[in-house]
């Protein structure tokens, strides 16, 4: 994925979560979050997602809120909070979503906070 696109997908991404009531935070991890290291063609979208208590499932069984969600071609839940998808164009996204009490298991050194409305 160039550049744009993965900037593009990340805006996406970040305005539809931020137009969601029951987003309170959203945590890009990794190249995503541009810090140190810098997203390169190869490069996944690995995020945290926090929401209000008991909406966690939702946001786990309606993917509808990612960008281009009609092209998931594959989507699967890989931990009790982690999640991958898949993408008809390819790309791979990795996703946590967590309500405010279970953030106390996530451990990160490499970070961006891009929504924050707690």
């Amino acid at each position: 994925m160039k550049k744009a696109e993965f900037d593009q997908l990340t805006t996406t991404l970040t305005n539809n979560l931020n137009n969601h009531p029951d987003v309170l935070g959203l945590v890009a991890c990794g190249s995503m979050a541009d810090q140190d290291y810098r997203p390169d063609p190869w490069s996944d979208h690995d995020f945290f997602v926090i929401v209000k208590t008991g909406t966690q499932s939702q946001f786990k069984q309606d993917l509808s809120w990612l960008p281009y969600a009609d092209q998931i071609v594959l989507s699967f839940q890989e931990t009790e909070h982690g999640m991958k998808v898949l993408y008809r164009f390819g790309h791979l996204l990795e996703f946590a979503v967590f309500a405010e009490e279970d953030l106390d298991v996530v451990r990160l050194n490499r970070f961006a906070t891009l929504i924050d409305k707690a």
